[in-house]
C-alpha cells in the first residue's frame, strides 16, 4: 500500500489534495474529511479544512491561494460564544494552557473583542492579528487592509523550506493534472478524483477575490 506525505503552504490545502487521493483505491485513509453540509452553504467555512500548525506545512504560498485562504479562514464571522472557544483553543494549542499567557488575552484581548463580537463586527483576522502576527490589541474593521497585508506577508515570508529529494512540488493548486499526478505517484487513477477536484475548484469560485 502506497503512502503520501502531503505538505502545504497553509494546511488546509493538504486536505483538499488529501480528499482527493483518498479517492484512489490506492491509499487506505479516513484522515481527510469532506463536509458536504458545509460545502453547499454559501459560508466562508472550508469544507476541507484539517487544522495543522506543523511548521513543515509552510512553504510559499501565491497570491491566488492567498486570496482563497484569507476569504474562507480569515474572514470567517465570529459570535460571542464562538469567540471565547477561539480563544481557549488558541490558549491550549498554542500555548499549553499557560496560565500568564491566558491572563494576558482575557485581560487586554477579549473584551474589546467581545465589544466587537456583541455588535457583529468580528471575523478571525482580528483575533489572528493577536494570535500569531503580534498585535496587541483588537484592530478595528477599519484596519482590515493593513492587517490582512501583515497576515500575508508574514505567511509568504521566506521560511527556507527544504524540498524531500522525493518530493513531487505542485505550485498551481488550481492547475494540477490529476492523472498526470497518478501517475508520478504511481497509484490508481479513477474518474471520482477528477469530479472531487472540479468540485473544489467550483467551490473556489464562490469565494475568490483576485488582488
Amino acid at each position: 500500500m502506497n503512502n503520501a506525505f502531503i505538505y502545504s503552504e497553509v494546511p488546509m490545502y493538504s486536505s483538499v489534495l488529501g480528499w482527493i487521493l483518498q479517492q484512489s483505491p490506492s491509499y487506505e485513509s479516513e484522515y481527510f474529511v469532506f463536509n458536504n453540509s458545509i460545502f453547499n452553504k454559501s459560508s466562508r467555512l472550508d469544507p476541507w479544512d484539517n487544522h495543522s500548525d506543523d511548521p513543515d506545512n509552510w512553504a510559499h504560498a501565491t497570491d491566488k491561494l492567498f486570496n482563497f485562504y484569507y476569504e474562507i479562514y480569515e474572514r470567517r464571522p465570529i459570535n460571542v460564544k464562538e469567540l471565547l472557544i477561539s480563544i481557549q483553543m488558541h490558549v491550549h494549542d498554542h500555548k499549553q494552557d499557560n496560565k500568564e499567557y491566558n491572563k494576558h488575552m482575557m485581560d487586554n484581548i477579549y473584551p474589546k473583542a467581545l465589544e466587537y463580537a456583541e455588535r457583529g463586527e468580528l471575523e478571525f483576522w482580528q483575533l489572528q492579528s493577536c494570535f500569531h502576527h503580534k498585535g496587541v490589541s483588537i484592530p478595528d474593521r477599519s484596519e482590515y487592509k493593513t492587517i490582512r497585508n501583515k497576515i500575508k506577508q508574514d505567511i509568504t515570508a521566506d521560511y527556507d523550506f527544504k524540498y524531500d529529494s522525493n518530493a513531487i512540488v505542485i505550485t498551481d493548486l488550481f492547475n494540477i493534472s490529476i492523472k498526470k499526478l497518478c501517475k508520478n505517484l504511481d497509484i490508481v487513477y479513477t474518474n471520482s478524483m477528477e469530479l472531487e477536484y472540479n468540485k473544489f475548484l467550483n467551490y473556489v469560485d464562490k469565494f475568490i477575490i483576485e488582488d
